[in-house]
């Protein structure tokens, strides 16, 4: 329904100690200094993989200073009495929903749950493969236009054996095996990293480049897929399909 619980543990030593020693990544003092320890930017960076975010992020710190950082400085890395790694405030994990952008901060906790990311993800993947199946029909086509004086193609030759050509384009079966042909090849997956600091407190490095207005239309478009598919979706399949919760 929309609501999310985030839950931590209680870091070991953490009371007994002071924080600004202990703090390893990220920044406790909403920006004034970034912290980066490599431990913990290779753990982050396996998180903004799994998350689709930005694991290069240039933030400016209270002394003007580029700091790069994987997925977010609102993210604190702390290193606890017992030397493990710990995690926390993960909010900034998910991107904002820029159908919630106010003046101020009114709306700063209105946020992209991963499992939309992913749907998106598969949804564009999904859009991507029949545009590129569309292409190679019409590649194809006008290939054997180029080759043959016929008119029309009434038969290929397959192996030894002749078979009727689909003047339509492929059979239902073929099509399926060519969505998943497109699915297995991992560079096909759709490139996109979310900047999960845009419209947040974080202060930015080179907000006018041209990755930040790739990023910033990026939210865009799934801000839009929100309302335009993944609700109209749901509420059909609730209406319509075999679904008998949400």
């Amino acid at each position: 329904k929309g609501q999310r619980v985030l839950a931590q543990t209680i870091i070991p030593g953490i009371l007994n100690s002071d924080n600004t020693q202990c703090s390893e990544f990220g920044s406790i003092d909403e920006g004034k200094s970034i912290h980066c320890n490599e431990e913990f930017a290779e753990i982050m960076k396996k998180v903004c993989e799994y998350f689709s975010l930005d694991e290069q992020i240039e933030c400016l710190d209270e002394t003007g200073a580029v700091v790069s950082i994987p997925a977010s400085p609102e993210v604190k890395g702390i290193r606890g009495s017992d030397k493990r790694k710990f995690i926390l405030d993960l909010a900034r994990l998910s991107p904002r929903d820029t159908n919630w952008i106010g003046q101020d901060d009114e709306f700063l906790c209105c946020l992209i749950r991963p499992e939309l990311i992913s749907h998106f993800m598969t949804s564009k993947n999904f859009q991507n493969a029949k545009e590129q199946i569309k292409q190679e029909l019409k590649d194809k086509k006008e290939e054997e236009t180029k080759d043959t004086s016929a008119a029309e193609i009434t038969e290929v030759k397959a192996g030894e054996e002749g078979e009727q050509a689909d003047k339509k384009g492929l059979s239902y079966a073929d099509y399926i095996n060519k969505l998943q042909e497109y699915f297995t090849q991992p560079d096909n997956k759709p490139k996109i990293r979310f900047n999960s600091n845009l419209y947040t407190r974080v202060n930015l490095a080179n907000t006018d480049s041209a990755k930040i207005e790739t990023q910033k239309k990026d939210l865009l478009e799934i801000g839009e897929f929100i309302y335009k598919q993944a609700i109209p979706t749901l509420v059909n399949e609730l209406l319509h399909g075999e679904i008998i919760l949400p």
